[in-house]
């Protein structure tokens, strides 16, 4: 090998260095967004633990309101039973002037009803004036409570869309995470995968150079034996006599000449 082509291979060492240094350094950015993407991951967790407690707390709470109500939807179904009891009755009442208090028997049959329907004649009271039966304070007091619990469960219901929304994009963030982590540690194994094919290519190239070097080496010191027997030859040559060059023609005869050896006859 010339040393041109040493020169070559040298330099294309040195490039193969440099695209090393640049796949490391691209490695190790690679590792350090898997890093950052996984912290991402990990200040994620908190919120969905979060999230997942307070959505146990308002099933909790929601178990509850539809015990209520359920009540609130019997006192609805034994209101409804009165009411169509009452009708014909009512009618009667009705028609009635104003200022005349309806038949004792009149409202015995009413009464009757509401008895029937509810087994407790103290949780209604009858007003004189308007002709109306009315619920007494309590029942007054646990229907408030079933519309304030509705209009929660309403609100509540609206919570809970938008919790479960919250979550589910949470969950495609943290599956996204997980895809970009799962494809930059495939991009990092195919890099260092990259780094030990030149790494490889690398000792290959350095085994040859040192060949190369080593047959340069060898052919310096064939160069400085021939030299050296060159010099050797033209003290033999002077040392003989010789006068007619020209028969000297092959450099095997030079060298033998410089050895020592008798190769020609001179008359």
């Amino acid at each position: 090998m010339s040393l041109q082509q040493l020169s070559d291979a040298n330099k294309a060492r040195a490039e193969f260095d440099a695209e090393i240094k640049t796949l490391d350094g691209s490695s190790k950015a690679l590792e350090d967004d898997a890093l950052a993407a996984l912290g991402d991951l990990d200040l994620a967790g908190p919120q969905l633990d979060s999230f997942l407690q307070g959505r146990n707390a308002f099933e909790e709470a929601y178990g509850s309101f539809k015990k209520a109500l359920n009540h609130g939807q019997t006192i609805q179904r034994r209101c409804d039973h009165i009411k169509n009891g009452l009708a014909s009755k009512g009618k009667e009442i009705m028609r009635m002037p104003r200022r005349t208090i309806p038949p004792p028997e009149l409202v015995e049959e009413s009464m009757s009803i509401i008895l029937m329907a509810f087994g407790n004649l103290d949780e209604f009271r009858f007003d004189e004036k308007s002709r109306r039966i009315f619920f007494n304070q309590e029942l007054e007091e646990e229907r408030e409570e079933y519309d304030n619990l509705l209009k929660l469960h309403r609100g509540a219901s609206g919570t809970i869309t938008s919790r479960e929304e919250s979550l589910s994009k949470m969950i495609t963030e943290r599956d996204d995470l997980k895809a970009e982590v799962a494809a930059r540690d495939g991009t990092i194994e195919d890099q260092e995968e990259e780094i030990r094919r030149l790494r490889c290519t690398i000792a290959a190239r350095d085994q040859t150079i040192a060949g190369m070097q080593g047959t340069i080496t060898a052919r310096d010191q064939t160069i400085s034996e021939l030299r050296a027997e060159v010099v050797a030859l033209q003290g033999a040559i002077t040392e003989k006599g010789i006068d007619n060059m020209e028969e000297i023609d092959d450099i095997e005869v030079l060298i033998r000449l410089g050895r020592g050896e008798r190769v020609f006859s001179w008359s």
